[in-house]
């Protein structure tokens, strides 16, 4: 029990990529004009959110549905992949969370796939367990995003959906 309190107190996973984005309502603002223009604009549109857009609005989404995340920062990589970075309290520490995955659109569903996580220095394995709790205990994985994707693509920075 001491060492895995001693993994969890220690260790931040880095992301692939050294930056951050600013939270502000003005980029909320941004990403939810683009966002009603998609949805009206019909099949075969696309639309470009970026990590700035995205992130703020991942705040405010775990903030609307009690997740208990703090400091949020999501990244588009350059190998395609998207990741969510941010503390959870674990026993009373904060432990700074990676999850890495993509967002599944097949099916006509709209669900992120959590590919890899890591907790603090803890094993897969556990950081694995720690995360898809608080994932599935606050129902974060499905988006209901109101209308069905053709693709979902990250590339370094930027995020598009085309319908």
């Amino acid at each position: 029990m001491i060492l895995i309190g001693i993994l969890i107190a220690t260790g931040d996973p880095a992301a692939c990529v050294d930056r951050r984005s600013t939270v502000s309502q003005s980029a909320v603002d941004a990403l939810q004009l683009k966002w009603d223009t998609f949805k009206a604009a019909g099949p075969g549109a696309s639309v470009q959110f970026s990590e700035a857009e995205v992130t703020s609005r991942g705040v405010a989404y775990v903030e609307e549905r009690d997740v208990p995340i703090k400091d949020l920062q999501i990244y588009f990589c350059p190998d395609g992949t998207a990741e969510a970075k941010g503390k959870v309290n674990v026993l009373g520490r904060d432990v700074s969370v990676l999850a890495r995955g993509t967002l599944d659109v097949s099916g006509g569903q709209n669900r992120i796939v959590v590919d890899e996580l890591k907790a603090g220095n803890l094993p897969p394995w556990v950081s694995t367990a720690v995360v898809n709790q608080v994932i599935d205990r606050n129902n974060v994985r499905d988006l209901p995003l109101g209308i069905t994707l053709a693709s979902s693509i990250s590339t370094d920075g930027v995020h598009t959906l085309t319908r």
